[in-house]
């Protein structure tokens, strides 16, 4: 009876991590960022841009303060783009779109 429930307890743990090892690249991920704090909206970005090269798709929902940092981080990311001067990383966070 023992030999028999290990044997069943064994297909089972096979078949579950069978199932969580397979990627669903369909699955997308949506990122609500609401806060202005530069380290917190970093981390954020930095876990979607994995996201984004593993081939899942990303969106960005930016309310309360997490709207101003991201005006912000556009502005410095134009003046990057201008001069040789910018902090490490910020290049990377928010690509510039035109308006």
């Amino acid at each position: 009876m023992i030999t028999w429930s290990l044997g069943l307890l064994l297909i089972t743990l096979c078949v579950v991590t069978n199932a969580q090892a397979t990627e669903d690249q369909s699955m997308g991920l949506f990122v609500n960022l609401s806060t202005s704090q530069t380290a917190t909206a970093g981390h954020a970005m930095h876990f979607a841009s994995n996201m984004l090269e593993r081939g899942h798709p990303v969106v960005f929902f930016l309310n309360h303060q997490a709207v101003a940092c991201g005006f912000r981080l556009r502005g410095l990311r134009r003046r990057c783009a201008r001069s040789a001067g910018c902090p490490k990383g910020a290049q990377d966070w928010i690509p510039v779109y035109p308006i």
